[in-house]
Parts: C-alpha cells; sequence; structure tokens
C-alpha cells in the first residue's frame, strides 16, 4: 500500500504564542461538561488567503460563495479543573499570526471562533452550546506547550482558499501510540479474504507517514506516533498470495480493508 507522495510535507516543532480563550460547555455527555479552546498563533503555520470583509461575511451566512479555508492545529484534549477545581478539557487550536492580525475585526474574530468550536467539535466528536460561549480574562488556560506537527510545504506562499481542511496535522506524542484492531472475514460463496483494520484517528497527512508490510503469514503496519501492529496470521484459512493483494484506505469507515 504505497502512500501518497510525502514530498510536500514537513515535520516541524512548533510553540505556540497564547491569544485569547473561548469558554464552552458540550451538550453530548461525554467527559467534563466544561471545555477551554486556547485560540493560539505559531509562524510556521500557513498563511491563510487574503482576506475580505465580503469573503468573512459570505462565509458566516453560509452563502453560495461562502467559502473560505483557514489552516490551522487542533490538539489532543486535555484534563485540566478550573478555578473552581471542576474538571474540565482543554484544546488547543493554533493559526498563523495574520489571524491574530485580522481577529481586531469583530466579524473576522466571530468566524475564527466558530470555526475552531466546528473543527474540535470534528476532531474530538464533541457537540457544544454556542449559547454558552464566554471569553475569561486569560491568555491561555493552562501552558502552551511545544509540539511536532506535519505542515505543507507552501514555499512561503499563501495556501489556496480551495485547501483542505485537513492540511495541517498535529504529529501524537510516542505515548499515543496504539494497537488498532483488527479481523478477518470471508465470503462464504467466493472463499475470498479480507483483513479489516480500524484506524479511526488516521488522516491523510498521518496516510503519508504510514507502511505496510504484508508476509504470507504476517501483517504489519505502522503509523509514524500513532499505530503499531505486528500480528501473525496463521488464524487465517491460508497462507496470504502477497501478490495479489491490494489495500484500501476506506475514510469515512476510518478502516483498513486489505483484500487477499
Amino acid at each position: 500500500m504505497p502512500p501518497p507522495s510525502s514530498s510536500k510535507i514537513k515535520r516541524v516543532s512548533i510553540t505556540p504564542t497564547p491569544g485569547l480563550v473561548v469558554k464552552v460547555r458540550r451538550t453530548d455527555g461525554r467527559g467534563p461538561a466544561k471545555v477551554f479552546l486556547n485560540i493560539a498563533y505559531d509562524a510556521h503555520v500557513p498563511r491563510p488567503p487574503s482576506v475580505s470583509p465580503d469573503t468573512v461575511k459570505a462565509a458566516l451566512t453560509g452563502g453560495p460563495s461562502g467559502t473560505y479555508s483557514v489552516p490551522l492545529i487542533v490538539s489532543d484534549a486535555r484534563n485540566a479543573r478550573d478555578k473552581a477545581g471542576a474538571e474540565s478539557t482543554v484544546v488547543d487550536v493554533v493559526f498563523s499570526p495574520d489571524i491574530g492580525t485580522w481577529m481586531k475585526d469583530a466579524d473576522f474574530q466571530r468566524f475564527i471562533i466558530e470555526l475552531s468550536l466546528q473543527r474540535v467539535e470534528e476532531r474530538h466528536n464533541m457537540k457544544f452550546d454556542r449559547d454558552t460561549l464566554a471569553f475569561p480574562n486569560i491568555r491561555s488556560k493552562g501552558p502552551l506547550e511545544a509540539r511536532d506537527v506535519l505542515l505543507p510545504s507552501t514555499d512561503g506562499g499563501d495556501v489556496s482558499a480551495t485547501s483542505s481542511k485537513l492540511l495541517i496535522e498535529e504529529v501524537p506524542s510516542a505515548s499515543t501510540v496504539r494497537t488498532p484492531k483488527w479481523r478477518w472475514t470471508q465470503d462464504a460463496d467466493s472463499g475470498a479474504l479480507q483483513i479489516v483494520v480500524d484506524v479511526p484517528a488516521l488522516t491523510r497527512a498521518l496516510y503519508a507517514q504510514t507502511a505496510l508490510d504484508l508476509e504470507p503469514r504476517r501483517l504489519l503496519l505502522e503509523t509514524t506516533g500513532l499505530y503499531a501492529l505486528d500480528v501473525s496470521l496463521d488464524t487465517l484459512p491460508r497462507a496470504i498470495n502477497v501478490d495479489s493483494a491490494s489495500a484500501e484506505w476506506r475514510v469515512g469507515a476510518g478502516q483498513l480493508v486489505i483484500s487477499v
């Protein structure tokens, strides 16, 4: 399974500069109800396309021309406590420093806050109550630590307005490496075998850092800093014909399917 070319992806270390904090309550019932978003900045994050008031207004209203992609990084969620000692969750959302300058415009600030909420909801499977938004008088909730991220090489230019929202991915730390679940199935009529590996956290950027090695009786899968799997396939009814095997990453299902 050769991954996409990673020639346009680079790994860098960033140390975000704090900007503002957004406090919101989650309504999905999973984890602490109170969530803090640290909106922060780092010069390594690519610049967004040049912005105009009309572009921002269109994006805010969701009109037919309301498409405006802004590169950002959503960190892993981490546990914290508020001033009263109650449990809460903290997530960093990191933008280009240009965003901090443009945030002086009230409409653009509202756009960036809503974008941050949406991206955190998507990545961490959360649901927020926008009516509970608050803005504590602090620049960050807890320290903003250095971390490694995967960034696109832009040669110093702007990022296209049609760029994917998955443009930037944080590299998970070594402590988050996990062993994915896997299983095999066999078609009752044709006898065809499929090996299914669950990889829900795999992203397009990390896919470029994924290696798959298939042997007649062994499967090895490694995604840098995320997944590591090395299993015997002796439970399969027959040895695998490696030459005829194929692999498909089913993004929506979060699965790697190997047909053998």
